[in-house]
């Protein structure tokens, strides 16, 4: 299956043996090719569905946080007190 990574490059599926994302580009290990880097804003969208969930992290923790918003505006009201 062909997959068009930017508007230049078509690309079968089973060339990329590796796929890294380092800060905003992506390196790209092939079979038969030399590596490529490619700036993720050059990727098409079928590109970006098909690379970027496979090296996005699976889930985010989100910790609440330790204190109330009550306790904030207690705060900000003994600051203006004080």
């Amino acid at each position: 299956m062909l997959v068009t990574v930017t508007p230049y490059l078509r690309l079968h599926r089973d060339e990329v043996i590796c796929v890294r994302a380092r800060g905003n580009s992506v390196a790209l290990r092939f079979v038969s090719m030399k590596p490529m880097r490619l700036p993720i804003d050059d990727l098409t969208d079928e590109a970006r569905e098909w690379l970027l969930p496979s090296i996005a992290p699976r889930g985010i923790p989100i910790e609440e946080p330790p204190y109330a918003p009550e306790q904030d505006e207690e705060a900000e009201q003994e600051a203006r007190r004080g």
